[in-house]
């Protein structure tokens, strides 16, 4: 069983004041969570997806017409 829980939070922020006495307040966040599990499938889920596989059968493709200028 594999299992990955990465958290990441990011904050910043960005102050200024100009010559003209403009103010520049910025404020930036981010918050990123991942959560990724390879668990086994239940036996019911498994035993259909093994049906639909043993349904599927190769056929050969056919060449592509020509196609006249």
């Amino acid at each position: 069983m594999d299992s990955i829980y990465p958290k990441l939070k990011v904050s910043t922020s960005y102050q200024k004041n100009t010559q003209t006495g403009t103010k520049v307040d910025r404020t930036y966040s981010m918050a990123v969570h991942i959560r990724a599990v390879q668990e086994e499938l239940p036996a019911g889920l498994e035993k259909i997806l093994g049906i639909l596989e043993d349904s599927i059968k190769s056929q050969p493709m056919k060449a592509p017409a020509a196609i006249e200028a």
